[in-house]
């Protein structure tokens, strides 16, 4: 289900940063395998690499589910960096 050519992220929206990690000064990176459909939605999102909290591996699920991509069906992994600035 690999395309010879990745499909390109056309929009992408922030995760919701979990209050009490934040507060708690906590970051996190999140690894993610998404299944995009053919029209360029994220059809599934599943956590590969737990950041290890719940709540943050909720978020950027969460987050994925809002990507939009070139549309191609494929498997793709990213990465969800939780970063206090």
């Amino acid at each position: 289900m690999r395309p010879s050519v990745p499909p390109r992220l056309i929009s992408s929206v922030e995760p919701a940063y979990p209050e009490r990690l934040r507060r708690d000064g906590i970051e996190g990176v999140v690894r993610l395998r998404l299944i995009v459909a053919t029209d360029g939605s994220v059809e599934s999102a599943e956590v590969v690499d737990s950041s290890g909290y719940d709540e943050m591996d909720s978020a950027a699920r969460s987050a994925a589910y809002e990507y939009t991509f070139s549309p191609v069906r494929c498997a793709i992994s990213t990465s969800v960096r939780f970063q206090l600035n």
